[in-house]
């Protein structure tokens, strides 16, 4: 995911950070950044205006035509945000069968949450139904019961593994516990459980007899996609 550290020089002529333009315009958390431009969960969003849409409109097929003799605009940042926008939406068709989303439950530390925030809008944008604590569970609900009712209704269990929660106590392996129990549910081969590294660290026993992906890597989040592929063809 881009970093919202990058600045821009084009919001009224005034240098900001991007992460202050988010704050300004409401624009959604950013998948990829394009100079002035941003892919993000919503769709494509100016970074230097208020302009916006959704991703149910990027196959349009005037948007160039319509936007490149706007004074305003950076017609290339446009185009790419747009072209990239359009593999995103394909890709997004995958994860979708007969109007349902794959459910993919988010189980890591409450250290980690900054990091699994970021792979939570990537999943969101791939057309991916994830499952989130601080999103999903709602004031004044029980947090075993949903959690419980949360990894047995999804298709994939996500496990992020770094030294706080390999090392970590408490509820985290709780959930753990959880998604293990449900994973001897499912038929025999069939994807369920998928560790992923997100530094270095060891694989907890419990887990060792399954493959895990580094998501720290290059091309690491590329092959968990591969493997919710696989999911989503069931």
């Amino acid at each position: 995911m881009e970093s919202n550290e990058e600045t821009v020089t084009t919001f009224h002529g005034e240098t900001i950070s991007v992460e202050e333009v988010v704050r300004r315009l409401e624009v959604s958390p950013i998948i990829k950044r394009f100079g002035t431009w941003a892919v993000t969960t919503y769709g494509v969003e100016c970074l230097s205006t208020h302009y916006a849409f959704q991703f149910n409109r990027v196959n349009e097929t005037d948007w160039i035509s319509h936007l490149q003799t706007k004074t305003w605009i950076v017609i290339d940042d446009f185009v790419n945000a747009l072209y990239y926008a359009r593999e995103l939406q394909e890709k997004r068709n995958i994860f979708t069968k007969a109007g349902k989303s794959l459910k993919v439950f988010l189980c890591h530390a409450q250290e980690d949450k900054s990091v699994v925030k970021k792979i939570y809008n990537k999943l969101i944008a791939n057309g991916i139904e994830p499952w989130l604590d601080e999103k999903s569970i709602l004031p004044g609900q029980d947090w075993t019961y949903e959690i419980k009712k949360a990894v047995r209704s999804s298709d994939v269990v996500i496990a992020f593994l770094s030294n706080k929660s390999v090392d970590k106590t408490g509820y985290v392996q709780k959930e753990l516990k959880i998604a293990l129990d449900a994973a001897d549910e499912r038929p025999e081969g069939k994807i369920f459980l998928i560790p992923a590294k997100i530094e270095e660290c060891n694989i907890p026993d419990r887990l060792s007899s399954r493959q895990w992906v580094d998501l720290h890597t290059e091309d690491g989040f590329e092959r968990l996609m591969q493997s919710l592929y696989v999911c989503a063809q069931g």
